[in-house]
């Protein structure tokens, strides 16, 4: 009789291990379970007015290191099942979303320098909004490893992040295909997919169907316990299902709920790996025009407590402005600010998050106009 393997979570992770369980050269029986209706976790593609794209999650995904090239391998070698190589809306090494990166600081735009030319103040700084922008956290409470991993293996390396960073670190084999070698060639900084990301969780969603995965949708897990006979019992509340093994796809703190007593020692850890909510607002504008072209900037908490920083899409991906081209932004709301409302138990209302948005905005990009289409989601 065959394995079982239960995959908790149809977010990208949990879609990725069931895709690669099901090409195994002797596949298991594969269940991937998702709590909610829909697959891809955060990454979530809204079609707007005249077609336009808005992303309510991740907008890109780099190609640099394994993880990266293994998404591109994922879609070149799979184009008669995934069908996306002709999909895909790479930003180059000579595109302004690829060489310039903002830091909104005194109530202006400044030009993130790159390499050593950091100064330590504009270092500290930068660190203080990557680790806001991309984790939206705290720089005092995250490491340099989380922040800044090159920096960390460079030091792990030689012993100096100078030494590090100028003699290189170990390079591990990375897969190869002509669409990794294409993006190396030309300095793909990131890509997306012409209709959107969630075009990949969904393209995946049918190949695995057609390989025999088994999509429970709308099943959130109740509970998990260890079967005398060494079968796992995966509870979705009425039904149950049985699983030699089981690949955990959910946060941390999810799966520390769900484990068994004599898992305690391990549920503990696990309850210890906290989390934020980010509110993303998406704005677009007929007419308009930014003041810099770039990727977007990030804002430091000493110059603004609600905003983490904003994205500036339509430079990025004009492809997506849709066939009434129009300015498309995204704001990125949370940290400190939005915790603190969460814990006094205050109402976070997309009338809040929209009235923030639209000033940062106003002040850091000149953009004093109403938008012509807007979309607010709360990530939790």
């Amino acid at each position: 009789m065959g394995r079982t393997v239960v995959v908790l979570g149809g977010g990208i992770s949990g879609l990725a291990a069931s895709y690669y369980l099901s090409r195994a050269s002797c596949p298991p029986k594969v269940v991937l379970v998702e709590g909610s209706k829909r697959l891809g976790g955060w990454i979530r593609s809204i079609r707007g007015p005249g077609g336009a794209i808005f992303e309510l999650g991740p907008r890109g995904i780099r190609p640099a290191g394994v993880l990266g090239a293994q998404t591109l391998l994922l879609v070149r070698e799979q184009v008669s099942e995934l069908g996306l190589d002709s999909e895909v809306l790479p930003v180059r090494g000579d595109h302004p979303a690829a060489r310039n990166r903002f830091l909104y600081v005194g109530g202006a735009l400044h030009l993130l320098p790159t390499g050593l030319s950091l100064t330590l103040k504009v270092a500290s700084l930068a660190m203080d909004s990557l680790c806001r922008g991309v984790f939206a956290g705290n720089s005092r409470e995250l490491s340099v490893r989380s922040c800044f991993p090159s920096l960390f293996q460079a030091e792990q390396s030689h012993r100096s992040v100078i030494l590090g960073l100028l003699l290189g670190t170990e390079r591990r084999p990375q897969p190869d295909s002509a669409l990794i070698r294409r993006a190396r060639a030309e300095r793909w900084t990131q890509w997306s997919l012409r209709g959107g990301l969630e075009m990949l969780p969904q393209a995946l969603d049918s190949h695995l169907t057609g390989r025999g995965v088994h999509v429970l949708r709308g099943q959130p897990v109740c509970g998990l316990s260890l079967q005398a006979e060494g079968h796992w019992k995966v509870s979705l509340g009425d039904s149950s299902l049985e699983a030699d093994h089981i690949i955990s796809a959910l946060p941390a703190s999810e799966l520390s709920k769900l484990l068994p007593a004599e898992a305690a020692p391990l549920a503990h850890i696990l309850s210890t790996i906290t989390a934020v909510s980010v509110a993303v607002v998406n704005l677009q504008y007929r007419g308009a025009h930014l003041p810099v072209q770039g990727f977007g900037h990030l804002v430091p908490s000493s110059e603004d407590p609600v905003v983490l920083g904003i994205v500036y899409d339509s430079i990025a991906f004009p492809e997506q402005d849709g066939s009434s081209p129009g300015l498309r932004v995204t704001v990125m709301l949370g940290g400190s600010w939005l915790h603190t409302l969460e814990a006094s138990g205050c109402a976070l209302s997309q009338e809040l998050f929209l009235q923030q948005a639209q000033d940062a905005v106003a002040t850091q990009l000149g953009l004093k106009e109403q938008p012509s289409h807007c979309l607010v989601h709360l990530h939790k």
